[in-house]
């Protein structure tokens, strides 16, 4: 692969995530926030199912023993749906630029992780550089200022509870999917992926809101959206994302990657009219800082973290 490709990719595929909040908050405000994550899954799957079909034929159930199996079950379960869900969730009581931000926060939780459960010790600049990610998570979260009316009983504290969750959740995900990684070729990975979290999501729409959002897989706009998120931001960026990290170095993917919050702050502040105050913009510069330094730091510690 050509040396510029790689970082191009990844890339792309931050672009694509930037994107994500653009359509998914208009969404949420006609649809089930389960129900439209549930959609996504189905159309990951069935857009992967060919590819792998062509790619590994027969080797699509040897995921090489019972513990990848139980790994891509915690990583589709916690990370893709659950994680997706409370990300999603989050929306409905948050200004969306600062959900985004508050994602940034995972490099931290996976060091912490990996140091409590897999016993690798952080650096000794890390303790430092995270609590500065967490003073100035205090800071935006404390000073927030803007929430989208898209519940009848807006609340950022559970907006933040929510967002904070999925990035936990997705840290926790991170972790199980390094070691997996390892043993299971990407593309595999992410399909059973998709898969654990598509039945993850049957359970809670079955003893939750049901489908009663079904009639709107039939709505025209909608169609597009449930296509787009499922597609552009999914599928389509963490294969990219994927790709693109294999051939390019950790501290180059930290800072390319950058332009997913970036992204997001400039297109919802376009689209969706959402803004931080002059002291929330200087410490989510602060947060960004702190994470890259953290990701800088733990460079081999690093996969990708949305969806």
């Amino acid at each position: 692969m050509n040396s510029r490709l790689g970082p191009f990719l990844v890339g792309l595929g931050s672009l694509l995530w930037a994107t994500d909040s653009i359509v998914r908050v208009p969404a949420i405000a006609k649809s089930d926030p389960a129900f439209l994550v549930f959609v996504e899954h189905l159309i990951g799957v069935f857009a992967l199912i060919p590819i792998l079909l062509l790619k590994s034929g027969s080797n699509l159930f040897q995921l090489g023993g019972m513990k990848n199996w139980l790994a891509c079950l915690l990583v589709g379960a916690g990370g893709s749906a659950i994680a997706l869900l409370l990300f999603t969730e989050a929306f409905q009581y948050l200004n969306p630029t600062l959900n985004i931000l508050l994602q940034k926060t995972q490099p931290v939780a996976v060091v912490l992780i990996a140091y409590w459960f897999l016993k690798e010790r952080p650096s000794r600049n890390f303790f430092k550089w995270a609590g500065v990610t967490i003073f100035a998570c205090i800071i935006l979260n404390v000073f927030e200022s803007e929430s989208p009316d898209l519940s009848p009983s807006p609340s950022p504290v559970r907006g933040i509870l929510y967002s904070l969750g999925a990035s936990l959740v997705w840290a926790i995900s991170t972790v199980t999917g390094k070691r997996l990684l390892n043993e299971v070729e990407p593309l595999l990975a992410t399909f059973w992926r998709f898969v654990f979290g598509l039945l993850t999501l049957c359970l809670i729409l079955l003893f939750g809101s049901g489908f009663s959002k079904m009639d709107t897989l039939f709505m025209p706009e909608f169609r597009m959206t449930y296509l787009y998120l499922g597609l552009f931001p999914g599928v389509i960026a963490m294969w990219t994302y994927y790709s693109g990290m294999k051939h390019t170095s950790a501290a180059t993917t930290t800072i390319v990657e950058l332009i997913f919050p970036v992204g997001a702050i400039l297109l919802n502040y376009y689209f969706l009219g959402t803004t931080l105050t002059p002291l929330q913009i200087v410490f989510a510069l602060v947060l960004l800082l702190s994470v890259t330094q953290v990701s800088l730091l733990h460079g081999d510690e690093r996969l990708p973290k949305h969806h």
